[in-house]
């Protein structure tokens, strides 16, 4: 079951019928008590936190040695030229976009030979349409065609 069973007062039980309801099972002034120690427990950590926080900065002063006086005058500084990337965001950009420009676009890979380039979406319908050539059959090894082909 749920717990140890309590018994129940019948004149209690004849009060809270004639009420209309039960008595409270948590009376009022618990919940006032707690709610004052949550803010008095609230109000002493920040009070312990503003004390202990200029002792442990105090204490990391004394551990750790100032820095050089000479890092402020050198600081960060940029290299020495010729600097071979100075926007870094702007060259992927225009890279991103000449690929895109390459991978979307018809256009000729060697005029000469006679190759072009066409866009990805266009070679994959034609991909799909006549499908892919099987791979070439294997040339017999030099060895074996010498023996004529008898192991």
């Amino acid at each position: 079951m749920s717990g140890p069973r309590r018994e129940v007062d019948p004149v209690e039980l004849e009060a809270a019928v004639r009420a209309g309801h039960e008595q409270d099972a948590v009376g009022n002034r618990l919940l006032y008590l707690a709610g004052v120690l949550f803010v008095v427990l609230a109000i002493l950590s920040v009070v312990v936190v503003a004390i202990l926080r200029p002792l442990m900065i105090a204490s990391q002063e004394k551990r750790n040695p100032p820095a050089s006086p000479l890092a402020a005058s050198y600081g960060r500084t940029e290299p020495p030229a010729p600097r071979l990337q100075v926007d870094p965001a702007l060259d992927i950009y225009e890279h991103r976009n000449a690929e895109r420009q390459v991978l979307t676009t018809y256009g000729w890979v060697d005029r000469r030979a006679g190759v072009v380039r066409i866009p990805i979406e266009r070679a994959m319908d034609l991909l799909a349409e006549r499908g892919i050539a099987p791979p070439p059959a294997a040339a017999p090894p030099a060895a074996d065609a010498q023996r004529g082909g008898a192991p």
